[in-house]
């Protein structure tokens, strides 16, 4: 397993984690769909995870590649709900509704416990209107 892929990996069962503690049933999705959870809240939420594992201390906030696959290309619309960041670094995550670029630039000091779940029920909200 490339180191990559296990970052994926872990990102995916960290956010699979918090949702389970913040009371959602979330199951794992075979990796031919451009969304790797799916939660339920009155009915399925898509959510595509992306990692990022770089460590350094002195890093004031991430740049995520929220593309598809090794050209980055941009995900269809509607091809997923949710998109989590997760920081490995941080042991956190931060979620959007589906973005419609190919980078996300997030500052660190978002990656926190209160942000994590208040991100989440602001994109469940938005992606449920």
């Amino acid at each position: 397993m490339s180191s990559n892929t296990l970052s994926g990996y872990i990102g995916e069962q960290y956010v699979k984690y918090r949702l389970l503690s913040f009371g959602f049933e979330v199951i794992d999705v075979n990796a031919n769909y451009p969304y790797d959870l799916i939660a339920f809240s009155d009915g399925p939420v898509r959510i595509q995870v992306k990692s990022t594992s770089r460590a350094s201390s002195r890093i004031s906030s991430y740049k995520f590649s929220t593309g598809q696959g090794s050209h980055h290309n941009l995900y269809k619309r509607g091809a997923f709900d949710i998109l989590a960041l997760f920081s490995h670094k941080d042991e956190r995550a931060v979620f959007y509704p589906q973005l419609p670029n190919k980078y996300k630039r997030i500052k660190r000091n978002l990656f926190v416990s209160e942000v994590e779940k208040r991100s989440w029920f602001l994109a469940l909200n938005k992606c449920k209107l």
